[in-house]
């Protein structure tokens, strides 16, 4: 989520689900979390630590979105 308007919703969302008991606050990432799995699946497909499949490669990019 690449706009301030889109982060927004995105922590009005998870600020709706914990306080309303959905999910834990302890279940979310941190922002220096999200960063370091965005990072390292960035890594993942573009370096060629090791082989991914099709289906991995496609996997680890949805996460990035």
């Amino acid at each position: 989520m690449d706009t301030p308007q889109a982060e927004d919703v995105l922590y009005r969302v998870e600020d709706i689900a914990t306080r309303s008991g959905l999910i834990q606050k302890e279940q979310l990432f941190s922002p220096e979390q999200s960063i370091e799995i965005d990072l390292c699946c960035a890594d993942s497909v573009d370096e060629d630590f090791f082989e991914l499949t099709d289906t991995q490669e496609e996997m680890i990019r949805g996460i990035q979105q």
